[in-house]
């Protein structure tokens, strides 16, 4: 039975949420639980918050006991525009959790698609709702020059976990 994280300890709430095998026996403890019928089946999602990919820009997670959250790490679009590092240690450690779900999935489950929602949804994790929303307004052109340099990442990103997760059809 998988344990909560000690909430004393932000290594561990780290390790609760990154740790493939504990992702895993996580994941298979629920799966285990539940009765799949009609067309519901099992599938494990990992979570790195909803536009987790902030963290490929620069930006910073926070990991709670419930949640992650991001603190912002751009002020001033004039000065920092959000820049994807497709050499990010956090890109590669997730592609190597979702390589470790699929690979001990043997056919108990599917492994979901990130939740990599809009590009300016990582935007306000990476500078923070208030200031997103002040640029919005005073500086369009900035902010909707990062949130194309946010898409170009993103098809980048889609397509570095769709290659792990797609099945020998092509589905996902």
């Amino acid at each position: 039975t998988e344990t909560h994280p000690d909430p004393n300890d932000p290594d561990d709430i780290e390790d609760y949420w990154k740790n493939p095998q504990r992702v895993l026996k996580r994941n298979l403890n629920y799966i285990n639980q539940c009765f799949y019928a009609g067309e519901a089946f099992p599938v494990i999602c990992p979570y790195f918050a909803p536009a987790g990919h902030a963290e490929f820009f620069g930006g910073k997670p926070h990991y709670g006991l419930g949640t992650i959250w991001f603190e912002p790490t751009i002020f001033d679009l004039e000065k920092q525009q959000p820049c994807f590092d497709p050499n990010n240690k956090s890109l590669k450690e997730q592609l190597d959790l979702y390589q470790y779900l699929v690979d001990h999935s043997e056919g108990r489950y599917l492994v979901s698609m990130p939740d990599h929602v809009g590009a300016a949804d990582a935007l306000s994790h990476l500078m923070g709702s208030e200031t997103l929303l002040i640029e919005m307004i005073e500086r369009p052109k900035l902010v909707k020059k990062a949130i194309d340099a946010i898409n170009d990442g993103l098809e980048i990103i889609s397509k570095s976990f769709y290659r792990v997760v797609k099945d020998e059809d092509g589905g996902s």
